[in-house]
């Protein structure tokens, strides 16, 4: 698990520092961070599973990389090739993939939450209701085109900020490989 929090930490910090401090919030640009955020994620979370770090969890891991990849390869085909535009629908299908990402991630670490070790197990369950909490917001509320990517920067810091405190927690020196 330490690898897969690292590298998700990682990452979700670059896409939080790299959406807050840029000056366009529009659609195609959330599109495009969500697009390389969601296949980097699935990219190492099979990398995880291939040096067997997700023996326990196979099912919950091998699942949160099927639904980022979906999700990558999805976008990559409406915004590469059909080409987003800051219009109500293309808002409408970020906003929709979006949860269906962060709504993933939290489902599988819910279910991974069950099985994890005492010491983990709350972690799992922050961790879980950060993304369940987010794909809400992201279905539910009235969020325009700045507030959507304003919304998803605040949930890549508060993920990567919260994975960071898991990864540096003293009880975990052993387990992390320190």
């Amino acid at each position: 698990m330490f690898l897969t929090n690292l590298l998700r930490s990682i990452i979700f910090a670059v896409a939080a520092v790299f959406l807050i401090f840029i000056q366009d919030h529009s659609v195609v640009l959330g599109a495009t961070v969500l697009l390389v955020v969601c296949a980097l994620v699935g990219f190492a979370g099979l990398l995880a599973i291939l040096r067997r770090e997700a023996k326990e969890n196979f099912a919950a891991s091998l699942f949160a990389s099927v639904i980022s990849l979906t999700v990558s390869m999805f976008l990559l085909t409406t915004n590469g090739f059909l080409g987003l535009q800051n219009t109500e629908g293309d808002l409408f299908l970020f906003r929709l993939l979006v949860a269906v990402f962060v709504g993933g991630l939290g489902l599988s670490e819910l279910i991974q939450s069950f099985r994890a070790e005492a010491g983990d197990r709350l972690e799992f369950r922050i961790s879980a209701a950060l993304g369940i909490l987010a794909a809400l917001i992201f279905v539910l509320a009235p969020l325009n085109d700045v507030n959507a990517v304003g919304f998803l920067s605040a949930y890549f810091a508060l993920s990567a900020a919260q994975r960071g405190i898991w990864l540096a927690t003293p009880g975990k020196q052993v387990k992390n490989g320190k």
